[in-house]
């Protein structure tokens, strides 16, 4: 709206401006003149013209402190979710990243390896200590002179072996299920660090597009006050010459 009344005030200087001329060419010749320009140019105006771009780049400032204000609520609300988001997450994920980045430490893919190879080292031991240790037992109980005591005893024992084993197996499987669950919160983790990376980048981006669109719209105006400024400068020199031509005759 702004833009289409600087608009139209600038073809109506524009054609003060030709009237002027025309007048100007009339008063060269010996006649006797008249008619006068419509709507003339006054310092008045000139400084009105200065009055109103003073406005504008008022108004500009505003809109950008505005639009700051804006980015920069919209950018600590991403930041506070974030802080949130970290908050909710459990005590040992966090001693696992601090373990994992703590100085001195192996990566995360060295210690997954060694934890591999412990346990597979774990259960070969495990396998030849029960192999040994039930075929001990059986030739034990196998023999003729053990009385029925020690026999008992030896079943017990195995027994006893095989539930161990049992716990063992429960305790890998809860390890396991504690280990997945903790690299499914470090890849939620990652995921949603990822998206606000790409957030923020997205934030920039806006600013940077806004900026430029703003700065287009400036040079614009800057154009049309300066055209007004010398279009009014100009009729007010002509007005000036036409009534010098006047006083003349």
């Amino acid at each position: 709206m702004v833009i289409r009344k600087l608009y139209k005030k600038n073809l109506e200087l524009e054609k003060a401006l030709g009237q002027a001329k025309n007048e100007i060419d009339r008063l060269s010749q010996p006649q006797a003149f008249e008619q006068k320009l419509a709507n003339p140019p006054t310092a008045e105006s000139v400084q009105s013209i200065e009055s109103q771009k003073e406005e504008y780049l008022k108004h500009l400032a505003a809109e950008q402190d505005k639009t700051i204000q804006e980015l920069k609520r919209k950018l600590d609300e991403l930041s506070n979710a974030d802080i949130v988001r970290k908050k909710n997450i459990s005590s040992d994920i966090m001693h696992a990243l601090q373990d994992e980045h703590r100085p001195g430490k192996n990566s995360r893919a060295e210690a997954m390896e060694e934890s591999s190879r412990q346990k597979n080292s774990y259960l070969k031991l495990k396998g030849d200590y029960k192999r040994l240790l039930l075929q001990r037992t059986r030739a034990i109980s196998g023999n003729t002179e053990i009385d029925k005591h020690a026999k008992e005893l030896l079943a017990l024992m195995e027994r006893r072996l095989v539930k161990v084993e049992d716990e063992r197996e429960q305790e890998i499987a809860l390890y396991n299920l504690k280990l997945f669950e903790t690299e499914q919160q470090n890849c939620d983790e990652y995921v949603a660090k990822k998206m606000l990376e790409q957030e923020i980048q997205k934030v920039a981006k806006d600013v940077k597009e806004r900026d430029d669109i703003d700065d287009k719209i400036e040079k614009c105006m800057f154009g049309v006050f300066e055209r007004l400024h010398q279009v009014e400068q100009e009729n007010l020199k002509l007005r000036e010459a036409h009534e010098k031509l006047l006083a003349k005759h």
